[in-house]
């Protein structure tokens, strides 16, 4: 199946926003090449924050919420750059404003809402958006139709929908 899922991947990542017209499409496609090329999953990828990640060493840190775990790590080259990539123009510069750390109306919190009692304040990398509006723009990449210059994932992958005994919804399923 891992070709499948390769195939299914690298078709999303072309098929998100093809014509290059959306900043935000460029996040989708990197969190979709950082899924399948580190032991992250998508949920993770899109609940990462700058403040996780020394971009010297690579390694990023763990996070423990009621049932989901995420284990101290340490990224390949490629990875690490890739996340690079994504936050830094080749000169150092922010890609992005909504990347400044010191600037607090870039955080975002998430939190267990009454699930164990967590909560989690960082930059995020991949889920810019979250800060002014919760809902997901990534799943809304990965997950949306082809047509509208969405990747279409949930579609590409519907021939495992049997072993997850529903279709897949969003970035979290995968």
């Amino acid at each position: 199946p891992r070709a499948d899922f390769d195939k299914a991947y690298g078709d999303a990542i072309n098929d998100i926003d093809p014509l290059g017209k959306d900043p935000n499409s460029l996040r989708a496609k990197n969190a979709l090449l950082l899924a399948r090329n580190s032991v992250l999953r998508l949920g993770e990828i899109a609940n990462l924050f700058i403040e996780d990640v020394n971009f010297e060493t690579g390694e990023i840190t763990g996070t423990e919420r009621v049932n989901k775990i995420r284990k101290q790590q340490k990224l390949s080259k490629y990875a690490l750059e890739l996340i690079k990539s994504t936050v830094y123009n080749s000169d150092g510069s922010l890609k992005d404003p909504r990347y400044d750390i010191s600037n607090p109306a870039n955080k975002v919190t998430l939190s267990g809402q009454g699930k164990g009692g967590w909560t989690y304040t960082g930059t995020p990398i991949f889920n810019v958006n979250k800060v002014k509006n919760y809902s997901s723009k990534l799943t809304d990449y990965l997950m949306g139709e082809k047509e509208e210059g969405k990747g279409a994932l949930g579609e590409k992958l519907s021939r495992f929908n049997t072993l997850m005994g529903r279709p897949f919804k969003g970035g979290k399923d995968i």
